[in-house]
C-alpha cells in the first residue's frame, strides 16, 4: 500500500466549532483527500492525500471552502518534519527570487529551498533530521542582504504577535494584575474608613 502524503495547516482566527467541523467534512470530500482531521483547540487541520500530484490544486480548493464557512480565517501551511520556514514581511522582488533560492539551497545541511505561503515564506528542506542553526542564520542573512526592506522571522510572521510567546504571556499577566490592583486602590479605602470610624467610636 502506498504511503499517504500528510499536509498540516493552521486556521488562524477559527472560532466556531460548528464551522470547523463543516470545514473538516468538506476538506475530507476534496479530490484525492483520504482523511481530514481537525484539532479545534490548536486550530490545526491535517489532510492525508493519496498522490503528490494532487497538491497543486489543494491550496485554492481549501481556501475556497474555508472562506465559504468562516470568512476571514487565515490559512497557514505548516512545514513537515525536516523543514523550517522563514516568514517574510512582504513578497520578494521577482528579479532576485531565483538567484536567492539557489544560493540558499547551496548552504550546508540543506537539500533545497522553495517559495511557499503565496510568496511570503521560504521553505527550507533539510538533508537529514533538521536545519542546523548556523544555516538558518545564514539563510536569514542572505534574504536581508538581497532585499534590505524585507524583515525575516523563523518563528512567526513579522508584525504578528506570537500568542504563546513568553513576552506576550508576561504582558498579559501584568495587564491582568494591574487592573484589579488599580480598582482595589480606590475601593479599599471606602471599605476601611467606616470600619475604622466604628471601631474608634
Amino acid at each position: 500500500m502506498q504511503a499517504l502524503i500528510r499536509r498540516e495547516y493552521r486556521l488562524n482566527g477559527l472560532c466556531c466549532p460548528r464551522c470547523g467541523e463543516a470545514i473538516r467534512q468538506d476538506a475530507a470530500s476534496l479530490s484525492g483527500v483520504v482523511r481530514a482531521e481537525l484539532d479545534f483547540s490548536s486550530q490545526r487541520l491535517v489532510l492525508s492525500l493519496e498522490d503528490n500530484e494532487l497538491l497543486t490544486g489543494l491550496a485554492p480548493a481549501l481556501a475556497k471552502l474555508v472562506a465559504k464557512h468562516e470568512p476571514g480565517v487565515e490559512i497557514l501551511e505548516l512545514p513537515p518534519p525536516g523543514y523550517r520556514t522563514l516568514h517574510l514581511s512582504q513578497t520578494l522582488p521577482e528579479e532576485v527570487v531565483t538567484s536567492l533560492l539557489e544560493g540558499i539551497s547551496r548552504l550546508p545541511g540543506l537539500a533545497g529551498a522553495s517559495l511557499a505561503g503565496q510568496g511570503k515564506e521560504i521553505r527550507l528542506e533539510a538533508e537529514r533530521d533538521g536545519v542546523p542553526a548556523p544555516t538558518l542564520r545564514a539563510a536569514r542573512t542572505r534574504v536581508t542582504t538581497s532585499c534590505p526592506g524585507v524583515r525575516v522571522s523563523n518563528r512567526h510572521p513579522p508584525g504578528q504577535a506570537e500568542g504563546a510567546g513568553r513576552g506576550e504571556f508576561y504582558r498579559r499577566l501584568r495587564l491582568g494584575l494591574a487592573i484589579p490592583l488599580f480598582v482595589a486602590a480606590f475601593l479599599v479605602p471606602a471599605w476601611v474608613a467606616p470600619l475604622v470610624f466604628t471601631a474608634t467610636y
